[in-house]
């Protein structure tokens, strides 16, 4: 009896200490154009001070602190693009996707945009990039990244071959979209 009442006590006191809620400085800028400069609030685990799914959070809608510390709710309709410094340095931008917020991860002569979701318990990723004619393409779970990076980049016959050696994770997509810029 002993064991599984330290069990509970422990996973108890991890669960409680492993998430925290900690708050960014974020500017944001509204449809309007109005720029707020306020606070969000996000989840960090204790371990690795990283984001927990916190995409998801920005889906629809954003959650600000006031000065006061009251909490407000914008929806992702009225928010045209979202800047902050994430807990791990990195800077992040989020913009407006068709009523969403997405991570804009790459803007060039094609725009990389990221839309997370969550489905059944998991997250899900959404790229979509749409190349300087106005042609876009979308990425997710269920068709080829090469398929894709071959359609959007397809003015620039010679990236075909760096398409099919790269891996496609986000360094590697990142890498395709420098080369079609000619960097």
């Amino acid at each position: 009896m002993k064991t599984k009442t330290l069990f509970i006590i422990l996973s108890f006191t991890y669960s409680f200490i492993s998430y925290a809620q900690k708050t960014l400085d974020t500017e944001i800028i509204l449809t309007s154009n109005d720029t707020l400069r306020t606070k969000i609030r996000v989840y960090a685990t204790v371990i690795d001070n990283g984001f927990f799914n916190n995409e998801l959070n920005f889906y629809k809608s954003v959650r600000i602190l006031d000065g006061d510390g009251n909490k407000h709710k914008i929806d992702a309709d009225f928010i045209k693009q979202m800047k902050f410094v994430d807990l791990n340095g990195k800077k992040r931008t989020f913009v407006q996707n068709s009523g969403k917020l997405a991570e804009l991860k790459y803007n060039g002569k094609i725009t990389w945009l990221r839309e997370s979701y969550q489905y059944n318990y998991s997250k899900i990723n959404t790229d979509y990039l749409k190349n300087e004619l106005g042609e876009e393409v979308k990425m997710g779970e269920f068709n080829s990244y090469r398929n894709k990076l071959k359609q959007i980049t397809k003015s620039k016959p010679e990236l075909k071959s760096l398409i099919e050696e790269t891996t496609m994770n986000d360094a590697g997509i990142l890498l395709i979209l420098e080369k079609y810029e000619g960097n």
